[in-house]
């Protein structure tokens, strides 16, 4: 025990328990109510992340070079690959982050015991490579039952509550033909639906949409922009 302690906290495994140890703190939290699944839910504003006049988020700052804007969603298709392959539009991101982060760290504890005894710096970065992408494939297919799990306790709530008609909140820093997630409340309860528009909108992050079309078979929303109702005077 001792001795995984002194690795654990090692120089070359620290950015690996650091992680761990945040995780572990944040389910104490939930488990004594602080929190729940839903709180750091991810904006996946990933394919506007890069501007030649250093801005953050397009939908802010829309005035950014052609060429450079090009660039960003060619970025953000990397990223929106990662996030679908470690299923995160799926399971929520604490649980595919706390995966992850213990794969990482027990699989840098592990190569760095048998490959790098000396723990040394140089070793240790050549390690992280691998280490990368294994946590990633065993964070994949561990948070695959999740998936089906989570898609079926969504479908079945969904199934009961017509959604048509409601008004959602934009959790997503866009929401496209091919992207986009928005919470609807029910009662008090949130649902969290995935949602897309055809048309060319400038929804954000916590706009107001309405959901005008349910996709059945692939569980998906069209949602339009929503007008608030005037009061006739």
């Amino acid at each position: 025990m001792l001795e995984l302690y002194h690795h654990a906290f090692s120089p070359v495994n620290l950015p690996f328990t650091v992680p761990l140890l945040v995780c572990l703190i944040y389910w104490l939290l939930m488990i004594a109510g602080l929190f729940d699944l839903d709180s750091f839910n991810p904006d996946f504003d990933v394919s506007h992340d890069v501007h030649v006049d250093g801005h953050l988020d397009a939908h802010v700052d829309g005035h950014a070079d052609v060429d450079h804007h090009a660039d960003a969603h060619a970025s953000g298709g990397i990223f929106h690959a990662i996030f679908d392959f470690l299923n995160v539009m799926d399971v929520p991101m604490m649980i595919v982050m706390s995966v992850l982060t213990f794969c990482g760290w027990a699989f840098s504890i592990t190569a760095n015991y048998y490959f790098n005894p000396d723990l040394t710096w140089m070793r240790a970065l050549l390690l992280m490579i691998p280490n990368f992408l294994l946590s990633v494939i065993l964070t994949h297919f561990m948070t695959l039952p999740l998936k089906k799990l989570f898609k079926s306790l969504s479908k079945d709530m969904n199934v009961k509550v017509a959604l048509v008609g409601k008004v959602a909140t934009v959790d997503t820093g866009e929401v496209s033909a091919t992207f986009g997630q928005a919470t609807v409340d029910i009662d008090g309860v949130p649902i969290t639906i995935n949602v897309r528009s055809s048309a060319k909108n400038d929804f954000t992050r916590g706009d107001k949409v309405l959901v005008v079309e349910e996709d059945k078979k692939e569980r998906l929303f069209k949602v339009v922009k929503y007008e608030e109702p005037k009061l006739k005077g």
